[in-house]
């Protein structure tokens, strides 16, 4: 029978392997900052960096080096968001009466743009994540177009879910995070 404080010792080194890749692995969450959709995607990362992930919206890299151009230093953001993070979660807002008709746009593109780097080569496959606010997939309202819901239709590894406001979606994110990094680790 194996000595118990061994095994204790043996769990504690594994739990703090875990938390050490926990904290350097990069978790990247994109979503839409118009007016107070930027605060959801800060609880979510507030919730997510909580449980001790290393989860980052774009302006967490803003280090002032970018493009004095807002749209520019955006774009930079966002590559450099895709480029630097091994696990992604994509929160899909449905656009109400007094926003914009682009309010999805630049996720959608965000999505589009990881999806082609991987297919291409550029990137290697990575654990994926949407969640979609309730109402975006019903076709008789403003919400997803046929390209991007093709493009969720195929995918039979990503974590998709639904909202209705973004704290339903913690449980199931930080889920998502731990099911990454174990696929990261080769862990089944």
């Amino acid at each position: 029978m194996p000595d118990p404080s061994s095994l204790i010792d043996l769990l504690k080194a594994r739990h703090d392997e875990f938390e050490l890749l926990k904290r350097r692995t990069p978790i990247a969450i994109y979503g839409s900052f118009y007016r107070d959709r930027r605060g959801d995607l800060v609880r979510l990362r507030d919730y997510l960096r909580g449980h001790g992930y290393a989860a980052r919206i774009s302006e967490d890299l803003d280090d002032g080096t970018g493009s004095e151009i807002p749209s520019i230093r955006d774009r930079e953001l966002s590559e450099r968001l895709i480029d630097e993070s091994t696990a992604h979660i994509f929160v899909m807002p449905r656009r109400r009466p007094e926003e914009s008709d682009t309010l999805i746009q630049s996720v959608s593109m965000e999505l589009e743009r990881l999806c082609t780097l991987i297919e291409c080569g550029a990137k290697q496959k990575q654990p994926i994540a949407v969640f979609f606010e309730e109402g975006l997939m019903d076709r008789e309202r403003w919400g997803f177009g046929g390209v991007c819901r093709g493009l969720l239709a195929r995918q039979t590894t990503w974590t998709v879910g639904e909202f209705e406001h973004i704290e339903d979606i913690f449980a199931e994110a930080r889920s998502f995070c731990m099911q990454a990094l174990w696929e990261q680790e080769g862990v089944e």
